[in-house]
């Protein structure tokens, strides 16, 4: 993936600052609740609909019997954690005045999906909580972040005392 950007498109830094007015106010507006419907196309296709946006096809590969066509839902969810560890740095770098010139998110992660089909790694002794039946574990990720230049001493360096400063949901530390 290579692209050449001087500048990102930047966020509402006043929009961003009444929002988080607003949470300290009132926790409560943070609050929503989620909705997506999936429907199965047939095999492993599936259609997901969020809100009014157009359907997100999610298949899985060929060596897994889908078609191929589309992202697996255990790299939807990689997809879903970068953009929210992305939407987080784009966050904390506009509350501290940082104009981003570039935001990249990698990561990967190792998985056993053979205990889908109720073999491999389904011991209890190796699924934590499971007494005796599928339970889901942790999955460790390795996740590099590349960032445009100013970012890193405002964003990850210390942060000036008295300032706010949001984090991503993964965890992270500004």
């Amino acid at each position: 993936m290579s692209h050449v950007i001087t500048t990102l498109a930047g966020i509402d830094a006043q929009g961003l600052a009444q929002l988080t007015d607003n949470a300290e106010a009132d926790p409560s507006v943070g609050k929503r609740t989620l909705k997506a419907v999936t429907i199965c196309e047939g095999g492993f296709r599936n259609l997901t609909q969020v809100r009014t946006l157009a359907p997100v096809l999610v298949s899985e590969p060929c060596h897994l019997l889908g078609d191929g066509a589309a992202p697996n839902p255990s790299e939807m969810a990689l997809t879903a954690l970068g953009s929210c560890i992305s939407v987080g740095l784009l966050v904390n770098a506009t509350a501290q005045g940082v104009t981003l010139s570039k935001i990249e998110v990698s990561m990967e992660g190792d998985i056993d999906i053979s205990a889908v089909w109720g073999v491999g790694d389904t011991a209890e002794t190796k699924v934590p909580g499971s007494r005796g039946r599928l339970h889901p574990r942790a999955i460790p990720l390795r996740v590099t972040a590349s960032l445009g230049a100013g970012l890193m001493r405002a964003v990850i360096g210390q942060t000036p005392s008295g300032s706010r400063c949001c984090r991503p949901t993964s965890g992270g530390r500004a």
